[in-house]
């Protein structure tokens, strides 16, 4: 894989699928991840530990001159091939789901949303809900086929545990999910975003123009500003439901108008 491939948002792509694995890592080990990808424990070491020094802005140190650790990230043919036989899925899909990741959108984001829901369903715009409030942890995008076995012990001469950054979404506890899932099935029955809801369920916003509408509106009641607890920020989705309503219609209805334009030009 080249490694001028860019976006406009200047993650690089390489970048981007080592978000798509640490979001699998979780807060997993090293050695997990590595039985999940097919990918050795040392390579994934490296690169986890280039990706933290890079996000961390600090300089790449090599182990030593005659057995230097990767400097720059970079995923490899081979690695990515084994990624994708391991999960059960293409290449180009593996590809697709970085490319998503560069514009914005959640790790994973599309195999979560379409899990166990009907594609253009009031259930799938229910999790787009859930991808931009920032709850990823509501379903696995690759559920285990089979009970996890023992994960291979690896002698002491490989490397130590990283410390790599997991990338994580926020904690939701099985029954905050619950409850954010009740709130969105009476929301998307509210009578002023029937609209929003027809369109999505029509086809004519796509899911990821549907993440955006939710995370701007989110932005523009403040939300997320105050930080706090998962539990208080249910609450203030409860306080603030007219709110968000409003919020949601005026992104969605701006939306449109730039949809428009954007066909008149």
């Amino acid at each position: 894989m080249p490694d001028n491939i860019t976006k406009d948002s200047g993650k690089d792509l390489h970048t981007a699928i080592t978000e798509l694995v640490l979001n699998l890592k979780g807060d997993g080990t090293v050695s997990s991840i590595q039985k999940r990808t097919g990918v050795h424990r040392n390579m994934l070491t490296a690169i986890f530990e280039v990706y933290d020094a890079q996000m961390n802005g600090n300089e790449v140190k090599t182990k030593s001159k005659s057995n230097p650790r990767i400097k720059n990230l970079y995923w490899g043919t081979n690695s990515l091939i084994t990624v994708a036989d391991t999960l059960g899925i293409r290449v180009s899909e593996l590809v697709r789901a970085a490319e998503d990741v560069q514009d914005g959108l959640p790790p994973w984001f599309e195999r979560r949303i379409s899990r166990d829901t009907a594609t253009r369903s009031k259930d799938e715009l229910e999790h787009v809900f859930l991808e931009a409030f920032g709850c990823l942890t509501y379903v696995d995008p690759f559920p285990a086929a089979e009970p996890k076995k023992k994960v291979r012990q690896y002698r002491k001469k490989d490397a130590p545990e990283s410390s790599a950054s997991t990338h994580k979404a926020r904690c939701f506890s099985e029954e905050e999910v619950s409850n954010l899932i009740f709130y969105i099935d009476c929301l998307v029955e509210f009578p002023t975003l029937e609209d929003f809801v027809t369109a999505y369920c029509e086809g004519k916003l796509s899911s990821k123009d549907a993440f955006f509408v939710f995370k701007n509106a989110f932005d523009e009641v403040k939300l997320n500003s105050q930080g706090g607890k998962t539990a208080d920020l249910i609450d203030r989705l409860r306080m603030w439901r007219a709110d968000l309503v409003e919020a949601i219609n005026k992104q969605y209805h701006l939306f449109t108008e730039d949809a428009q334009k954007s066909k008149r030009n």
